[in-house]
């Protein structure tokens, strides 16, 4: 189903997914924006590469300007002070020698927060399988991922 109006696109993803949802698929799609800039950086595509890193500073300063802070003052606290650190990793990707390791770090990063998120919120648990959405590693798949569902 295609939308020529990307609000109807949004309004249809959130009738059809719970927030949490909706959350851990950002993660999820975070993490393989930086995985396939990753390859991106060793395919010297460096366009690629900035547009990947890109897409995945808009989640992450997305994800930080919808935190709650009359909710719980102190975890969206600790979210903010995590995502402005991820935010500094992606724009060292950018700028530093050592993109490959930086990438790395960022993709382990997003994934604990990915499982921890998942481990709190039981709809994502009863609904999702932790990395059924994430892309494979080179020659792996794993269930329910599209080779498109995140790709640039």
């Amino acid at each position: 189903m295609t939308y020529s109006n990307p609000y109807a696109a949004y309004s249809r993803a959130n009738e059809t997914k719970s927030h949490a949802e909706q959350i851990f698929l950002l993660y999820c799609g975070a993490i393989s924006f930086v995985q396939q800039a990753k390859e991106a950086h060793q395919e010297n595509d460096h366009d690629k590469r900035y547009r990947l890193i890109d897409r995945t500073m808009k989640i992450i300063r997305g994800l930080r300007a919808c935190l709650d802070y009359e909710a719980n003052q102190k975890v969206a606290t600790a979210l903010n002070d995590y995502y402005k650190d991820i935010d500094t990793l992606l724009v060292a990707i950018q700028c530093e020698d050592n993109k490959e390791e930086i990438c790395d770090k960022v993709i382990e990063n997003l994934r604990t927060i990915k499982e921890t998120w998942a481990e709190i919120n039981p709809d994502i648990k009863s609904v999702l399988e932790p990395d059924s959405y994430l892309p494979p590693n080179k020659g792996e798949f794993h269930a329910g991922y599209k080779p498109n569902d995140f790709s640039v």
